[in-house]
């Protein structure tokens, strides 16, 4: 019995002596404000290239994405579709591609477009399909 005690903690030893806790003061919550646009577009999905149509410049130019990937998981528990995609113009001012998800919900009949100006800067779209 002593020798089965003394195993164990043989082996938790090492267990417990790498564990780390930590304490945090502070945390940040990230709070926007959502405002809702009557605005009437068309979206284009194709297995290579999404087209919402006129939405860049004043809208009056389509924003085309090319789909790099495709993945069916969950998004608020709903299995959506989810395309992961490049702008095929490149942006003017920082000379990059400007990086962007879609998520395409079938049961709530909604796309969303988050498109990525650079790695902290998030443009979140909800567009609700007819």
């Amino acid at each position: 019995m002593i020798k089965t005690i003394i195993v164990l903690i043989a082996l938790l030893l090492p267990i417990i002596g790498n564990a780390q806790a930590f304490r945090s003061t502070m945390y940040t919550e990230l709070k926007s404000e959502a405002k809702t646009t009557i605005y009437s577009t068309d979206i284009i999905i194709t297995p290579t290239l999404i087209t919402i149509k006129k939405w860049y410049n004043g809208k009056t130019e389509d924003a085309k994405l090319k789909v790099n990937r495709k993945v069916d998981q969950l998004y608020m528990g709903t299995m959506c579709t989810w395309y992961y995609c490049t702008d095929v113009k490149k942006d003017e001012l920082s000379g990059t591609y400007y990086q962007a998800i879609c998520v395409y919900d079938k049961i709530e009949n909604s796309f969303i477009f988050a498109s990525f100006a650079d790695e902290i800067t998030m443009y979140w779209h909800k567009f609700y399909l007819k």
